[in-house]
């Protein structure tokens, strides 16, 4: 019996030191805890500050956007009320068609101005189709860029400061991009405003162009509005990852039972978040499809101006062959006469349709971000 009190009491004094051992563990273990808790919030307070920067850099680029977009459409006004003043430049040159020798050495100096005319713009369409073959090339490899690092977001979520540089970086770059964009078509709005000024008399040749540069400016404006949505995109997914590192936060701070419950909440969690990633890639997509089609359509437009300025190009020829006759010359200029005048009135009814265009594209990319905007909120 004694050496049975005996054995107890060893029993005793291991059981009490192996629960001692087990409360400094707990005690080590809850130390570490608030340790990273501390850690984990200063990390949150450091990203909290890095999305308001963020948010200020995404506000100043589209309070520039939109600046940009108000420029171009005085502009626009401004091309406008000079084709009227051309027009009316037109009717009085009309009146003054009573010499019919003045008007035949006019003529000759006319159809030689044309003729350079169309082969300037002729390298002008090349050039432009150049350019706008790179707009494309760098969208796609923006669009690119943007898939890996979604993939990289999704697949570490743990490193998510690293993350911020990279959407960061992203950022600046895109911003450059369209601060570049912009300079390159203010110098290519002040070359045509400048080839608009020589060519005041031809009213068609200078129509043309101004189409020209219309869809120049519907470009670089759905560039700068595919920018913008990019940086929103970047931001909303900054945000949702904020979300989930709160949430994070939240699971350290119980006990290991409702630990295991908040990390199981969190894989869920991730998996919206993937299925949010694909979504907002699929409305990517809509958008890159509408694109196209906006650009299939000026491509076509583009050709059609190409083969009516070859289509004007062979009249001239051939009216060059019929200036023997002065009458005959005379009955044909009135005719080009006509048919300037309507050109004009179907290149204002085409610029007409051009800017409603614009401005239905304009209108499907605020949808579309706005859906974007609302579906995120509800995430």
């Amino acid at each position: 019996m004694v050496q049975q009190l005996h054995e107890l009491h060893q029993t005793s004094a291991a059981l009490e030191e192996e629960h001692t051992a087990a409360l400094d563990v707990l005690e080590s273990a809850k130390v570490a805890t608030e340790k990273e808790n501390a850690s984990l919030r200063e990390n949150v307070k450091q990203m909290s500050q890095d999305q308001d920067i963020l948010q200020e850099t995404v506000d100043e680029t589209r309070t520039r956007a939109e600046s940009e977009v108000v420029v171009w459409k005085e502009k626009l006004q401004y091309s406008q009320n000079e084709c009227k003043k051309l027009e009316k430049e037109l009717t009085t040159a009309d009146e003054k068609l009573s010499d019919l020798q003045t008007l035949s050495d006019q003529a000759f100096r006319e159809k030689e101005g044309l003729v350079q005319q169309l082969h300037e713009l002729h390298q002008i369409s090349a050039a432009s189709e150049e350019e706008h073959t790179a707009a494309l090339a760098v969208l796609e490899g923006s669009k690119v860029a943007m898939e890996k690092e979604n993939a990289s977001l999704r697949e570490n979520v743990k490193q998510m400061g690293q993350d911020q540089d990279v959407l960061r970086e992203t950022m600046d770059e895109a911003r450059t991009h369209a601060e570049k964009e912009v300079v390159a078509w203010k110098e290519k709005l002040q070359h045509s405003q400048i080839e608009c000024e020589k060519l005041g008399k031809q009213i068609s040749m200078c129509d043309d162009k101004l189409s020209n540069l219309q869809t120049l400016s519907d470009h670089a404006t759905s560039e700068k509005e595919g920018l913008v949505q990019q940086l929103q995109e970047l931001h909303q997914t900054s945000s949702a990852l904020e979300e989930e590192h709160t949430a994070a936060l939240a699971v350290l701070e119980g006990v290991k039972v409702a630990t295991e419950k908040e990390n199981a909440s969190l894989r869920e969690n991730v998996k919206q978040m993937g299925r949010d990633q694909d979504v907002l890639r699929e409305t990517i997509d809509e958008a890159r499809t509408h694109a196209d089609k906006e650009t299939s359509e000026w491509k076509e437009k583009l050709q059609h101006s190409q083969i009516e300025c070859e289509k004007l190009e062979k009249q001239l020829i051939t009216a060059d062959g019929k200036l023997l006759d002065l009458q005959t010359f005379s009955d044909h200029a009135i005719s080009e006469k006509e048919g300037l005048v309507q050109q004009l009135h179907e290149l204002r009814q085409t610029s007409a349709a051009s800017e409603e265009k614009h401005t239905v594209a304009l209108a499907v990319l605020e949808g579309a971000k706005v859906a974007t905007e609302k579906e995120n909120a509800s995430l």
